[in-house]
C-alpha cells in the first residue's frame, strides 16, 4: 500500500506532538487557575490535581522510554513507546475536557476558552487505532514501519528446545543445522560466531567463549584467546555466519586458523558448517 510508510512515519511523530500538546494543556489548565474567577464550579467533579498530576507523568515516562528509538532507530522500535503515546493521549484529553471545555475561563476582556478537542482527538485516535489493528496487527515484523507484507512467520520449528513459529526458510536452515551440528559434536561445546547465540540454545550446547554478539567483547582481536579455548575444551564443530547482523564476518589470521582446524565443510543457509575429520 503506497500511503502505508507515511501513515507509520505520522504515527512515530505523535510522540513529540503528544507531549508538546500536553504540556501546552498543563500551561492553560494552569493559566485558568490563576484567572478564572474566585468561587467554586458546580460540576467540578474529581479533583483537577489529580489528573494534571496523571498526565505530568505519562508525559515524562513517554520522553524517556521514546528515547529506545535513539541512536538505533529502526521503524518498528516505535512499538515500545505506542502504547504510552496512546494513554498519554487519553489523559491530555482528559484534562483538556475537563479543564478548558467544561469550565472555560470567563476573564474580563478575554473570550471564553474552551474549544471542545474531544471530538477531534477522538478521530484521530480512532484511525490510528483501526491502522494498528488492521495493518500492523498482521504484519511481519521485519517488514514493519517501511511495507505491509503479511506475517510469515506460521511454521513451527519442531525442534526440542524450540517451538516457535517461524518463517519457513528458517524451520529448514535451523532445523538442519541443529540437526548436523548434533550428530558432528564430539564434546558439549561448540563454536557458532558471529552473532549467533541462538544456536547454542537450540542444540543445547555450550559456547567456548563468553561473548553473544561479537561487537560487544572486542578484547580479542586476533582470536588467540579463543583459539586456546577451543584446543582445550575439544571442540569438534564449528558454524560461520556469513552475514551477522551487527559484528563483522571471521576472516583474516583466525578464519585460516579455524579452517586449517577444521577442513571439513558443509555450507547450510547463511552458515558454513566445519568440524574435524
Amino acid at each position: 500500500i503506497g500511503v502505508y510508510p507515511d501513515v507509520w512515519f505520522s504515527m512515530r511523530n505523535l510522540t513529540a506532538v503528544v507531549v508538546v500538546g500536553g504540556i501546552g494543556i498543563l500551561l492553560a489548565s494552569e493559566w485558568r487557575k490563576r484567572h478564572v474567577r474566585a468561587g467554586p464550579h458546580p460540576g467540578r467533579g474529581p479533583s483537577t490535581g489529580v489528573r494534571e498530576l496523571q498526565l505530568l507523568s505519562l508525559l515524562c515516562v513517554t520522553c524517556l522510554v521514546s528515547l529506545v528509538q535513539f541512536p538505533f532507530h529502526a521503524p518498528v522500535y516505535f512499538l515500545y513507546v505506542g502504547p504510552l503515546v496512546a494513554l498519554t493521549t487519553l489523559a491530555a484529553m482528559a484534562v483538556a475536557d475537563q479543564n478548558l471545555t467544561r469550565h472555560p475561563v470567563r476573564v474580563e476582556g478575554i473570550r471564553p476558552i474552551g474549544i471542545r478537542l474531544r471530538p477531534l482527538l477522538g478521530v484521530v485516535f480512532a484511525f490510528y487505532l483501526g491502522f494498528a489493528v488492521f495493518w500492523i496487527h498482521p504484519g511481519f515484523i521485519y517488514h514493519m514501519g517501511r511495507t505491509f507484507v503479511e506475517d510469515q512467520q506460521t511454521h513451527e520449528l519442531g525442534l526440542e528446545r524450540g517451538s516457535l513459529r517461524v518463517t519457513e526458510e528458517d524451520k529448514e536452515l535451523y532445523t538442519t543445522l541443529a540437526g548436523e551440528i548434533r550428530a558432528r559434536a564430539k564434546s558439549d561445546f561448540i563454536l557458532a560466531t558471529p552473532d549467533a547465540p541462538e544456536v547454542y540454545f537450540l542444540t543445547g550446547l555450550s559456547s567456548p567463549g563468553r561473548s553473544t554478539f561479537e561487537f560487544f567483547d572486542p578484547a580479542d582481536p586476533g582470536g588467540g584467546t579463543l583459539l586456546a579455548a577451543i584446543d582445550s575444551l575439544e571442540v569438534s564443530v564449528i558454524a560461520l555466519n556469513e552475514a551477522p547482523a551487527f559484528s563483522p564476518p571471521v576472516g583474516g589470521a583466525l578464519l585460516d586458523e579455524l579452517v586449517d582446524r577444521f577442513p571439513e565443510e558443509r555450507r547450510i543457509g547463511r552458515f558454513l558448517l566445519r568440524w574435524r575429520p
